[in-house]
């Protein structure tokens, strides 16, 4: 699951797979999971917020 929010945010804000900006992507990806987001499309959004 996380993969895919993960390969879909990349592919729509047209994200490099590899480096920093993917890293950290991964990372909010990540947390947010642990947090208890399990809703794909809530997790796609707050995931894309910066800051």
């Amino acid at each position: 699951m996380l993969g895919i929010v993960f390969d879909e945010l990349l592919a729509e804000y047209c994200i490099p797979n590899e480096g920093p900006e993917a890293e950290d992507l991964a990372a909010r990806v990540f947390t947010l999971y642990q947090s208890g987001v399990r809703d794909l499309e809530l997790l796609k959004t707050l995931a894309i917020r910066r800051g």
